[in-house]
Formats: C-alpha cells, sequence, structure tokens
C-alpha cells in the first residue's frame, strides 16, 4: 500500500494563516467548528490529508513494507497480467478497461493464505531482506500479523539494527469469491489505521467496500470508499468524516469519460464540485464545469489531466467576483480532492492483491 506523499499540500499560502479561523473551539467542546468557504474548505483538507495522511507513520511504513508483506503471504513475487489503471484508455473509442474483473490475475506459489498462518506474527530478517515466521504470540487467531519497523529511506528497508514501532494486523474471514478483511496498523500504542473491506469478485462485476479512519494518535478522520467495476463502467465513491466537516464523492467513468460531484459540507454549508472529463488528445475538463456555494455557481471549472496529475483553472462565476485566494484555494481543493482518490487506490492496490490470495488457482 502506498501513502502518496502530497508534495502539493500547503502549496497555497492562505491556506496555513487560515487554521485558526476554522479550528476555532466553542465553549462547551474541543471540537473544531469548521464554517465553510472556499479558503477555509482548503484549509481544512489540508489539515486531515497532511495531519492524519501525509504524516501517517503507519502508511508511511506500509509505503515501504506492504509488497514484502504480500510475498510473505503468498510465497512468492506478485506477478500480475495487468497493472491498476485508473482510468479509460488513452485512445478514443477503446474498450473501457475493467482494473479487476479479468485482470487482476496474480499468481504465487501458494494457493490462498494458508491455514496454518493464522495466528502467525512475522518479523523482518536483516540477512534475506524479507519477512519470515516467528514464534512470537499476540497475532489474531483468524488472521496474522507483521512487526512494523522504523525505515531506512536510502536503503527502502527496515533500519539495522531493528527498530520494532508497531504491527499490522490482518484478519481474512471471507471464502472466495466473497471479500471481508480486516486491517489494523498500530504504532507503539495508537492504531493510526484501521479498516474493515467487504466485497465480491464475480464473473460480470466487482465491488470493494471500505469502512474505517485514519488517526494521528489524538484525534481521527472516519472515511468510506467504495469502488464497482462492470464492463460498462466504473463507480468510485469516498467520504471523509471530520466533526461538523464533510466530504461526499461520487465518479462514474464509462467509455465516453467520467462525470464527478463533490460536495463539502459543514452541515449548513455546501461547497460542490461538478465536473467532467472526456478525450481529446488527453482527458480534457467539460465545458460547463462548475462550482456553486449553496446552489450558487461562483467559478468555472477549465484545465486538462495527464494521468493523475490535473491541471486546473478556476474563473470567476460570483458576483461580486471572487478574489484571487479563493480561487487559488479552489484549486487546491480540486487538486486535493483528486489526490485522496488516487490515494484509496493505492490502498486498493494492496487489499485487493490480499483478496484475492483466496482465488482458486
Amino acid at each position: 500500500m502506498k501513502i502518496r506523499k502530497a508534495v502539493w499540500l500547503t502549496r497555497v499560502a492562505v491556506v496555513a494563516v487560515l487554521l485558526s479561523f476554522f479550528a476555532a473551539c466553542d465553549d462547551d467542546t474541543t471540537a473544531p467548528l469548521i464554517q465553510l468557504d472556499p479558503e477555509s474548505a482548503a484549509a481544512t483538507l489540508d489539515n486531515i490529508l497532511g495531519r492524519f495522511v501525509d504524516e501517517n507513520e503507519a502508511g508511511f511504513v506500509l509505503d515501504y513494507l506492504a509488497y514484502s508483506m504480500y510475498e510473505a503471504l503468498s510465497g512468492g513475487p506478485i506477478e500480475a497480467t495487468a497493472d491498476f489503471d485508473l482510468r479509460p484508455a488513452d485512445t478514443p473509442g477503446a474498450e473501457f478497461p475493467r482494473l479487476l474483473l479479468g485482470q487482476l490475475t496474480y499468481t504465487a506459489a501458494a494457493a490462498g493464505i494458508p491455514d496454518e498462518f493464522n495466528g502467525t506474527t512475522f518479523v523482518w530478517d536483516v540477512d534475506l531482506e524479507q519477512y519470515v515466521e516467528s514464534e512470537l504470540t499476540g497475532a489474531p487467531t483468524n488472521g496474522v500479523r507483521f512487526i512494523l519497523y522504523a525505515i531506512d529511506v536510502i536503503t527502502e528497508l527496515p533500519d539495522v539494527p531493528l527498530d520494532e514501532i508497531g504491527y499490522l494486523d490482518i484478519i481474512d474471514a471471507a471464502t472466495w469469491p466473497d471479500v471481508d478483511l480486516t486491517l489494523r496498523a498500530v504504532i507503539g500504542t495508537a492504531t493510526l489505521i484501521y479498516m474493515e473491506v467487504t466485497g465480491f469478485f464475480g464473473e460480470l462485476s466487482e465491488y470493494f467496500d471500505f469502512d474505517g479512519y485514519f488517526s494521528d494518535g489524538s484525534d481521527a478522520v472516519d472515511f468510506t470508499f467504495y469502488v464497482e467495476w462492470t464492463p460498462e463502467s466504473e463507480i468510485v465513491e469516498f467520504s471523509l468524516d471530520y466533526y461538523n466537516f464533510e466530504v461526499f464523492y461520487d465518479m462514474t467513468w464509462t467509455e465516453l469519460g467520467a462525470a464527478v460531484e463533490a460536495t463539502l459540507t459543514d452541515g449548513t454549508n455546501d461547497l460542490v464540485f461538478n465536473f467532467g472529463l472526456e478525450y481529446d488528445m488527453g482527458y480534457v475538463i467539460t465545458e460547463g464545469s462548475n462550482v456553486t456555494f449553496n446552489g450558487v455557481p461562483i467559478a468555472l471549472i477549465s484545465g486538462t489531466f495527464d494521468y493523475d496529475t490535473p491541471d486546473v483553472t478556476m474563473t470567476n462565476a460570483a458576483d461580486p467576483p471572487l478574489g484571487t485566494a479563493e480561487l487559488a484555494a479552489l484549486e487546491f481543493v480540486f487538486e486535493a480532492m483528486w489526490w485522496t482518490h488516487y490515494t484509496l487506490f493505492d490502498m486498493l492496490e494492496f487489499v485487493g492483491a490480499l483478496a484475492y490470495l483466496d482465488a482458486p488457482r
């Protein structure tokens, strides 16, 4: 699993200044009271993604060790007939590619997660540079545990000597073709990532449904994530829930392109991004895409996409017109939402590989 490093976080200078604006507390609780407008929306997303995802220590470790975990469970390296591809093929009229359906054909020596691994704790072997079984106790009886270590970013392997900082528990309660996984990543005594994943591998459709949270050890943001594939379409939905601030994202791909509605709300005010993508020698944001605030258009969205990187411009549609900082904040929110989309797909790639271990060989 890769938690992408959001190098563009805080690139809008106004964001850091605005944190004090929306993070004020009321007289009865320490919960932040978020008053939504374009700039506070940008500040809130910056806070959530930076604090709970980009700086998540468990996610950082899994970024480097998830592949080795898969190898330990499967008995060999991943060999896939196709990479995860989050877009239709870059050719007009091409058949819509299904991310998992008929493509995620991971093969390995083991036929699923062996039953004898239940209750096993895996530790890092410095000489072999891989996870190996151990005699340690504490793993779930119906799953496995991987010890997490501080990472040497030069070697991209655990520090030597090993510095144990936590663990990842994986519980698999499913029987193929159903998916029923629980993952819990703990650093010290704090659960920093928790997710329950259900799903189904069908002949004509597949889906994954995530429900969990990211934490910094003292506070958390709840999330849901749903992806469904059929031969005709791909549906992506996710939500973020942080006190009175909520995000709802709904995207549908077809052969013709994509339609997206993303809503940010404080429970009273709604900031909504409505945009489409179509292919024209690359992906282009469709004419008429806009941003509304409480139902009133405030900005028009234009731009292009280069793989997973949007190049977006916001122009005024409000009266009185938005200021430069507000337009920049809207651009930031747009890119932050798209980055969240791809970050969750990174998580899906790891979980999808684990789920596919149950497939008959």
